[in-house]
């Protein structure tokens, strides 16, 4: 990252500090908040279909895709915003489909690197406020679609129907599942949060187990789910059980497929599981983790990092053969169809809000997925996903203007979704500076 973007991020950093402290200042200089915007000139990348429509203009009126075709076609009004965009590329904003949000400082790092929607994974009524501080415009940063507090110790089955509806009433999204629930409990959580019409993700839960989390529908919050679940025999929560062997992925793939489960990957975290737990001092060096609030910033620290000294020369291998067999794992449910999402799992263990969504989308391609479909994780199969097909994830007239200017095409190089021009938040313009 370049000092002058590091700056700008710091400063935005600060003023929604203040925001969060009770001034409620305009970001002066970041944004333009009109009526009427249009992007002219630009290639799109409509992400629901593999292709580049160039030369189009884009006309974006409160909050909305108002118009969309060759500049010849569309008129713009007398009282539009022009930005010229010829030659950048403009595609749906990003979602991270597994995020902790610990601080609203975090929330500006989201748009700063085009990641317009969240899914937060561990509620809590701060999260409620800070999703409708966002709505209504007092914080600046994606949408939150949120969780209740996670499901994570054993309940009867009563006390989890009572705990769902509880969860349902306060207004949180949906249910996570972790790893201690029962195998009793389970039949009525899920089906008090499909009563409800939460979305239900989460861990596979071990006492249940995989064909269990199948049969409800749950979607899996880790790609490394499987490997604790489905490549170990006997489902014990062992992990000296499992069984490293790429030959059992094509069942585990034919059940997910079955299923109509989603999975989000986290793959690029359980990358950074591996940095830490090998080369800790390397991994420290990376400028953007001073961008993690200071709290979290100190976890990670050696003396207190959750990874570092935590697995002996065994379990290092048996970390690598996991990355391995989760990367062939991805491109076989990719390519059967079964939707990927993209996630990463920031901020609590490393990866940094918003900049994380970027090494996400190479480990992705890094793994198989052509960065179309890479880009699909990170948009439509997400925006499906969520339920909001109908107002984002695509680059339609009528869905909502949450779009990412990008200086290059990134069908041609998944690394170009690091060279942002520009986001646009409900039709609020966020120029790069």
């Amino acid at each position: 990252m370049n000092v002058r973007r590091t700056r700008i991020l710091a400063s935005l950093f600060g003023a929604l500090v203040l925001q969060a402290c009770g001034h409620q200042q305009p970001l002066a200089g970041t944004a333009a908040s009109v009526s009427a915007l249009a992007l002219i000139g630009v290639n799109v990348i409509p992400m629901d279909r593999e292709s580049v429509l160039r030369g189009q203009t884009v006309l974006v009126r409160d909050g909305r895709i108002a118009a969309l075709g060759p500049a010849a076609n569309i008129a713009i009004p007398p009282d539009a915003v022009r930005i010229e965009a010829q030659g950048r590329f403009l595609l749906p904003g990003f979602t991270d489909a597994h995020v902790h949000l610990t601080s609203p400082t975090e929330l500006p790092l989201y748009l700063a690197n085009g990641v317009t929607t969240v899914l937060n994974l561990h509620g809590a009524p701060a999260h409620l406020a800070w999703r409708r501080a966002v709505e209504e415009g007092r914080l600046v940063g994606p949408s939150i679609v949120t969780t209740g507090p996670a499901f994570a110790a054993q309940r009867t089955p009563e006390a989890a129907r009572r705990l769902v509806a509880e969860q349902a009433a306060a207004g949180y999204d949906g249910v996570k599942i972790y790893n201690q629930v029962s195998r009793e409990e389970y039949p009525a959580l899920v089906d008090e949060a499909r009563r409800r019409r939460l979305l239900l993700i989460g861990h596979v839960a071990r006492a249940p187990g995989f064909d269990a989390a199948l049969r409800a529908g749950q979607s899996i919050a880790h790609a490394e789910e499987f490997i604790y679940s489905y490549f170990n025999p006997r489902e014990d929560g062992d992990d000296e059980h499992i069984v490293y062997d790429a030959t059992r992925i094509p069942e585990a793939v034919r059940r997910a497929r079955a299923a109509g489960v989603s999975v989000v990957a986290t793959i690029a975290m359980f990358r950074d599981i591996i940095a830490q737990a090998t080369a800790i001092e390397p991994y420290l060096r990376n400028p953007e983790l001073n961008l993690l609030a200071p709290w979290v910033r100190a976890r990670l620290e050696p003396d207190a990092n959750r990874y570092q000294n935590r697995f002996g020369e065994d379990g290092v291998a048996n970390l690598r053969k996991s990355y391995a067999l989760q990367r062939e794992l991805l491109r076989a449910l990719d390519d059967a169809g079964v939707p990927i999402l993209a996630g990463t799992d920031a901020t609590a263990i490393g990866p940094v809000a918003g900049f994380s969504i970027h090494e996400e989308l190479l480990e992705l391609n890094a793994a198989g997925l052509t960065p179309y479909r890479a880009l699909r994780a990170a948009t439509a199969n997400a925006a499906t996903y969520l339920g909001r097909a109908s107002t984002q994830g695509t680059v339609e007239v009528g869905k909502r203007a949450d779009l990412v200017l990008l200086e290059a095409n990134p069908l041609e190089d998944i690394r170009s979704t690091r060279q942002i021009a520009g986001v646009m938040k409900d039709g609020r313009w966020f120029d790069a500076d």
